[in-house]
């Protein structure tokens, strides 16, 4: 199955006009998933794409012809993602959880309108210093990863209201999140234990 567009035939010199984006043969559409065709017709106004367990397993070049889409999720299936992600510039809303991704590309960090991002269970064996130059970042899930620090950069995080670290092994905070008071630290109840008072309204629900 795929997407078909009817059009009004004007006269005998009637012409087909395709309603594929420039750059995308037919053969090459036809291969899409449904949900990225549908988007992909209605390129200018597409908002929202989203790929649930696993329907990819690896990154479609063609998303990024999506200049005005605000919410992208893609749920399992990637081993990494490309430096132009950083074309998507008009994202708010990322969600990349359960895949297997590692780090991200330094590009990564051009996203400045990002206000939710999600990087659970995505094999991080570091924290990523490119979400640290997003400023407009509201709330960051980085749940279930093998990173075992949080740099002190993250107080530049100066909106983050939330942040997910269920599941991360780490037994000090930087000095610097202490005065983070508008930020709400979530993980697992034994988790706030092993930190000293100054950190404790981190945990908290504002």
């Amino acid at each position: 199955l795929g997407i078909y567009t009817l059009r009004e035939r004007q006269g005998e010199n009637f012409s087909v006009v395709s309603d594929l984006p420039e750059g995308v043969s037919e053969k090459r559409f036809n291969q899409l998933p449904i949900n990225l065709q549908k988007a992909l017709i209605h390129s200018d106004t597409a908002h929202t794409l989203i790929f649930d367990d696993y329907e990819i397993n690896q990154w479609l070049p063609e998303i990024e012809l999506l200049k005005n889409i605000r919410y992208l999720k893609i749920k399992g299936g990637l081993t990494q993602l490309p430096d132009s992600i950083s074309q998507l510039s008009k994202l708010e809303m990322l969600n990349l959880s359960m895949n297997e991704i590692g780090k991200l590309p330094t590009s990564f960090s051009q996203l400045k309108n990002l206000r939710h991002l999600d990087l659970s269970f995505t094999e991080l064996k570091q924290f990523p210093a490119e979400v640290l130059e997003l400023p407009e970042l509201r709330k960051l899930d980085v749940g279930h990863n093998p990173f075992t620090e949080i740099p002190s950069e993250i107080s530049r995080l100066k909106h983050l209201i939330g942040l997910d670290l269920y599941g991360v092994q780490i037994d000090s905070l930087p000095d610097s999140m202490a005065d983070m008071r508008q930020l709400t630290i979530t993980a697992y109840p034994d988790f706030k234990d092993q930190f000293p008072e100054k950190f404790q309204h981190l945990f908290v629900n504002k």
